[in-house]
């Protein structure tokens, strides 16, 4: 079979954004639904979750743009190396600023973590130094 560069550029990107787990830098790229899923010879490596509708409006992607260049998320909302406290403290500063009123359900299932735990998570932070000190970070790459 031979090696695709795009295949090998965009799994090496996942790798370092830590999207999804994969063991060689050579795979299958296969959309199914509501998640693309990277394979190599018949082995199952990771999924990557379709951002949803309302993190792709044109206020959404300003603060894409910003979280991203700060180093918090990616390109597609996926938290870069945050903690379950951070990642609480940051679903809940998006959602207040983009209006969305399901933060924990909709976060969550892009994170792939319970909404439960999202919210727990949350809690933690919001009663932590660190946890302010990271929403002083976010707060900072967010301003206008």
């Amino acid at each position: 079979m031979e090696k695709n560069p795009l295949i090998e550029e965009w799994l090496r990107f996942m790798q370092q954004a830590k999207m999804v787990k994969v063991e060689n830098l050579y795979g299958d790229v296969i959309e199914s639904g509501a998640v693309k899923h990277v394979t190599y010879n018949n082995h199952y490596y990771g999924e990557v979750p379709q951002v949803p509708e309302v993190l792709c409006t044109p206020q959404a992607e300003a603060l894409l743009a910003k979280l991203s260049q700060a180093g918090i998320v990616d390109n597609r909302w996926q938290p870069l190396g945050l903690t379950g406290e951070q990642k609480g403290l940051l679903a809940s500063e998006v959602a207040e600023r983009l209006g969305i009123r399901s933060q924990w359900m909709l976060f969550g299932k892009l994170w792939k973590e319970k909404a439960e735990t999202l919210r727990s998570y949350y809690n933690k932070g919001m009663g932590s130094s660190s946890g302010t000190e990271f929403l002083d970070r976010m707060k900072e790459a967010l301003k206008d």
